[in-house]
């Protein structure tokens, strides 16, 4: 009786053990790729992986410019991206144009509802996010 009681307690010790062993091996990470690019200048294209929970946008920028030390600058609120080494955001009022940072997912411009703010868009496993240097002819926007 004494041995058959140990082997359950041994038994449900294992099973305990499987069980909490894999609520503990459950991951967040994902892949995705992060591309940024100024005219003909590709400055970055790569994979990455990313391990956070509800990783966004600007999470993956962040985490790019550690790794890959890149020279970024994010705007006053940290919640978008401002500067990515010698292309930077400002307005050229004497000509007529503003000059900044946009991203897409996917091919696909970020929907109103975050503002365009990188550090509200989330992002999932298999994105391909692409920051691109755009230059807007102020004389076309109404």
């Amino acid at each position: 009786m004494k041995k058959t009681r140990a082997l359950v307690l041994i038994l449900l010790a294992a099973l305990l053990c499987g069980v909490f062993s894999a609520c503990g091996a459950e991951t967040n990470e994902i892949n995705v790729t992060l591309i940024i690019e100024a005219g003909d200048d590709h400055i970055f294209d790569q994979h990455m992986k990313l391990d956070y929970e509800n990783p966004t946008v600007l999470m993956l920028v962040k985490e790019a410019a550690i790794l890959y030390e890149l020279p970024i600058t994010y705007n006053a609120n940290d919640d978008s991206v401002q500067d990515i080494g010698e292309y930077k955001e400002y307005d050229d009022l004497e000509n007529n144009f503003s000059y900044f940072w946009e991203y897409s997912i996917n091919d696909v411009f970020p929907d109103a509802q975050t503002g365009g703010k990188a550090n509200a868009q989330p992002i999932v496993d298999g994105d391909v996010i692409r920051y691109v240097y755009t230059e807007l002819d102020l004389t076309t926007v109404k």
